[in-house]
């Protein structure tokens, strides 16, 4: 599938930056991740709405956590996509529901951060 090797080169270009980079390039790039596989629901409405809440995190959150919480989203990333290749929508959308957009688990692996 052309999406799944789209989000597996982003997220090999995000895994490659150089520690401390250009950080706004870093989220356009975990932007474009996410993108990929919202650009395919055929409701624009609900996608609409979703991106925006996820603007307004990612603006909120834009600041440089470190190459510990580049590292968990890149793992986070690399088991959306193998989700996605199992073609199981529910864990997939479940993953990134309970794992990857939580802060509270994010929290509880980078408490080093937060503080």
């Amino acid at each position: 599938h052309v999406e799944v090797e789209k989000m597996k080169q982003i997220n090999e270009e995000m895994r490659a930056s150089p520690p401390g980079g250009d950080l706004p390039k870093y989220y356009e790039k975990n932007i474009c991740f996410h993108n990929v596989y919202l650009d395919l629901d055929d409701n624009k409405r609900i996608v609409k709405m979703i991106k925006l809440q996820r603007q307004i995190l990612f603006d909120f959150a834009k600041r440089d956590y470190g190459r510990e919480w580049e590292k968990d989203n890149y793992l986070e990333h690399l088991e959306i996509i193998k989700l996605i290749e199992k073609q199981d929508a529910k864990k997939t959308a479940e993953y990134i529901r309970d794992m990857h957009l939580t802060l509270k688990t994010k929290y509880r692996r980078n408490k080093k951060i937060f503080s």
